[in-house]
Formats: C-alpha cells, sequence, structure tokens
C-alpha cells in the first residue's frame, strides 16, 4: 500500500519549495517507509520532525532510534544525511510534550533531523520503521 502528499507551504519570503512525502507499507515484511523530498530550484535548510506518543521510549544512537512501548519494540532508520537529536520535555524550545487536553501535558520524545535539501541538494530523506514481531 502507498500514499503520497505534497505541499508548498515554504514559499514566504524565499524561493518557492515544495515538500512531497511517500508513504510505503509492507505489511508482510512488518515495515513502513517515508521517502520525504524538498522539491526547489535553490538549497533550503530543512527539519524533518518525527513526534513519539507519550508511552513510546526512545533510544537515539546516531541516525537510529530503537523504539519500545507496553510490550512492543521497533527500530526508526532515519535519514542519515541529517543531524539528529531527541528532545524530552524541554521548555525553549517547547519539545518533546503531548497535550490530551487544556492545559495538561505529559513529556514524550521528539526526533529532529536538521541539514539542507532542495537545489543540488535534492535527495530522497529516507526513514524506515521496521517492527519487531
Amino acid at each position: 500500500m502507498t500514499w503520497r502528499a505534497e505541499h508548498d507551504g515554504y514559499t514566504r519570503g524565499r524561493e518557492p519549495a515544495t515538500h512531497r512525502r511517500t508513504v510505503r507499507l509492507n505489511r508482510k515484511a512488518g515495515e513502513l517507509e517515508f521517502h520525504d523530498e524538498v522539491l526547489s530550484p535553490t538549497s533550503h535548510a530543512c527539519r524533518l520532525v518525527f513526534h513519539l506518543g507519550p508511552q513510546v521510549s526512545a533510544v537515539l544512537d546516531g541516525s537510529t532510534a530503537l523504539l519500545s512501548w507496553l510490550d512492543r519494540t521497533a527500530v526508526l532508520e532515519l535519514p542519515m544525511n541529517l543531524v539528529w537529536t531527541a528532545h524530552r520535555g524541554e521548555e525553549e524550545p517547547p519539545f518533546g510534550w503531548y497535550s490530551d487536553g487544556f492545559g495538561r501535558r505529559t513529556p514524550t520524545t521528539t526526533l529532529v533531523g536538521t541539514g539542507r535539501s532542495g537545489g543540488r541538494n535534492t535527495a530522497s530523506l529516507v526513514t524506515l520503521l521496521r517492527f519487531d514481531s
């Protein structure tokens, strides 16, 4: 199963850029694959963010995150051409929070990848989520 979406929300005050994401589900292999592209004639700073649920524990090692929750585990292989950081319950800037209602928040993990894309740097940023059986 495959689906694709794109938007051009990065056009204010600079060269136009389109973000395109293609997602493929491989049920037999237990994998979910994301392909992100920034299409632009010039290079742009970019940031790719994955917000994890409050029950998900994440250990980031370079561009690999080991995920666990309840009785499940998974590996998230992140694009190696970005620099990855993990944030949990941070105030400035506010990263790593989940809110199930107004005025309530629970610390959770947000994975942030930064780098450049577009222009000559246009390449598919590939993320693979592999569930353990």
